[in-house]
């Protein structure tokens, strides 16, 4: 969901009831429980599609795509329901109380992994353009271990030093003094 317009798309779906799917990010009726679930931030489960006048609006869709069973459950994004997860059965009241419950606790820990993966995008875009800074600022900067083994070089310091290979992880105080030192550094 356009977390401005609050357009709908479809992600993903799996199975016959694609059409169903696709009817229900293109519908406009608040009724259909795609909406209702994006609408209110709450399931939906509708135990025969069938029956039931809240299914009316959309029941012939459902059953077009043999849908007799329907739970939507919300993913909520910065308040708002971001994302929706249905699962659909050819079967009426496939799931009681309890497995719809179970499926609470899946659409939860999906969101959990959605939210992480959002977290490592933005922690390595971070880290990306922190690096880029480093690694193009005019000034030599390496990465020392509490070893005092060279980690890592920016350019500068690969300019000033070629003949290190931070891969080998020389000791700084050898690899950057001519000679050599025996030891650490008095200023470290």
């Amino acid at each position: 969901v356009d977390p401005e317009s609050r357009e709908a798309s479809l992600a993903a779906c799996r199975g016959e009831p694609e059409a169903f799917a696709r009817e229900a990010v293109a519908s406009r009726d608040n009724r259909h429980p795609f909406r209702e679930a994006l609408r209110e931030g709450k399931r939906v489960v509708c135990g025969d599609c069938r029956a039931g006048a809240d299914a009316a609006a959309w029941r012939k869709t459902a059953e077009s795509a043999g849908l007799r069973f329907l739970a939507v459950f919300p993913l909520p994004e910065g308040g708002k329901a971001a994302w929706v997860l249905s699962l659909g059965s050819a079967d009426a009241g496939v799931f009681g109380k309890g497995e719809v419950a179970v499926l609470e606790g899946v659409a939860k820990d999906i969101l959990f992994r959605i939210e992480m993966l959002k977290e490592e995008e933005a922690a390595l875009e971070s880290d990306e353009r922190y690096r880029s800074v480093v690694e193009h600022i005019g000034v030599g900067v390496s990465l020392i271990s509490p070893g005092m083994e060279i980690l890592d070089l920016n350019a500068q310091m690969r300019k000033w030093f070629p003949h290190i290979d931070a891969s080998r992880r020389p000791l700084c105080y050898r690899a950057f003094n001519d000679p050599p030192r025996d030891g650490v550094c008095s200023y470290c």
